[in-house]
């Protein structure tokens, strides 16, 4: 039977991955040459193993759907986390990523979304709409753009990375966990004029109705036995040297006899059990607790403003004070008083300052509104971060399951990865396998 597959406990304490994920940063100097997985259908995960939320049973290991569902929603073959990158002071060696808790997705019995509390991201809106006069170097670089010698932000905004399973080219014997965290190359894969979302303008409507995925330029490049090849490289032609942004492609040549440009394909059937799974950021990504994470900030801001008046613990105190968590407050140490001047008062600032004496507006007893990108949409149409999971209809009986659960699954024979197969955009894909086509059969079109 298949054994959810989850990563083991933190051995580099210095990554955000947890240990055993293989990991592959798509970008570079050097051109990467992948496949991309198909997800998982949609389920939840119960005693390790992963329930399917239609049915309820056990998923197995070989189970995958299409990128895209027929309402135009991705299922989990990419999923996005929300990291501030070099968080500290110095260069980039003492500096860490930090995980923001924005990174989790819950969602209540009515499918809605549940508030995410998050220490960083209510640090930094303090500093930016608060206290900017004060602490807002924290959010600012030092040095000129491009300079070797430029030092980013202390306290860096948080930004969007975006998680796949792949299998590289030149390395055909796991499965590796892609990390796509350039917003050139993004845009190029995931944008509304991206590879994925690409339209297909000679489709037909009754083509359309007929199969979903005909809308769709490139198909299913999900597919495991059909899925096209990528490359992503930096578009050196940009004229901006090591700055150049990222271009997506598809790995291609030109056939001079049949004068069209051929697609490479390769199929990676055999490396659907070692997929990581993308519903469950928490088995790949560490998530720190509130707690967690503001030990680690206490650890990485620990220095003084330009003045050298105030310290940064008293910007922690005072952030997560005001924001009505007197218990993370309670976590930072008292600062040390700065030399030449008199110590400061349980961690805050001097009572001559007024904005630390008189809240902008009266206190009132209403609720703490939730983080701004909580309840909105992503920036792409990345599934679990702005959409509920399928909601489990009443149990059905054992003989109207929608695939059989083997202990066993047959493997799939596997192409030549590095040989060209002929196709040519938008065109059809062998008939689905018995688990995928009873699958969709059932579930598949509304």
């Amino acid at each position: 039977m298949f054994v959810y597959k989850k990563a083991s406990a933190e051995a580099n304490s210095f990554s955000i991955y947890r240990d055993g994920v293989t990991l592959c940063r798509l970008k570079g100097d050097q051109p990467v040459v992948f496949r991309v997985l198909p997800a998982f259908p949609p389920h939840k995960v119960v005693d390790g193993k992963m329930i399917d939320t239609l049915s309820g049973e056990e998923i197995p290991s070989e189970a995958w759907v299409p990128f895209i569902d027929e309402k135009g929603q991705f299922f989990d073959w990419v999923a996005e986390i929300r990291v501030a990158g070099y968080v500290g002071h110095g260069d980039w060696k003492q500096r860490r990523d930090v995980v923001s808790r924005l990174s989790l997705c819950t969602f209540d019995e009515n499918g809605n979304r549940e508030r995410v509390e998050d220490p960083y991201w209510e640090l930094q809106q303090y500093v930016r709409n608060h206290a900017n006069a004060t602490w807002g170097y924290l959010q600012k670089g030092v040095g000129e753009w491009g300079s070797k010698d430029r030092q980013g932000p202390v306290l860096p905004f948080l930004s969007r990375r975006y998680l796949m399973n792949i299998v590289r080219m030149d390395d055909l014997t796991k499965v590796q966990l892609g990390e796509l965290s350039t917003t050139s190359a993004a845009d190029a894969l995931l944008g509304d004029d991206g590879l994925a979302m690409a339209p297909n303008k000679h489709a037909t409507d009754e083509e359309v109705a007929a199969d979903y995925l005909k809308a769709y330029d490139n198909g299913d490049f999900t597919d495991p036995a059909t899925g096209k090849v990528f490359v992503i490289e930096k578009d050196l032609d940009s004229g901006k040297g090591s700055a150049s942004p990222y271009k997506v492609s598809f790995a291609s040549q030109f056939d001079r006899v049949k004068r069209r440009t051929v697609y490479q394909t390769a199929d990676v059937s055999k490396h659907l059990t070692g997929r990581y799974d993308l519903c469950d950021i928490g088995s790949i990504v560490k998530i720190p607790t509130c707690e967690e994470q503001v030990k680690q900030l206490v650890g990485l801001l620990n220095g003084r403003d330009p003045t050298g008046e105030f310290h940064e613990y008293s910007l922690m105190k005072e952030a997560w004070a005001e924001c009505g968590h007197e218990e993370w407050a309670a976590l930072v140490p008292d600062p040390p008083a700065a030399p030449g001047t008199r110590p400061l008062v349980a961690g805050y600032r001097p009572s001559e300052d007024p904005a630390c004496d008189e809240p902008e507006e009266a206190p009132e007893e209403t609720p703490k509104p939730a983080p701004a990108k909580t309840t909105t949409p992503g920036r792409y149409n990345v599934p679990g971060r702005s959409t509920a999971p399928v909601q489990a209809p009443p149990p059905v009986e054992e003989d109207t399951l929608p695939f059989p659960v083997e202990d066993t699954p047959p493997e799939a024979p596997v192409s030549d990865a590095s040989k060209p197969v002929e196709g040519v955009p938008g065109e059809a894909t062998p008939a689905p396998g018995d688990w995928r086509a009873r699958y969709m059969s059932k579930y598949g079109k509304k």
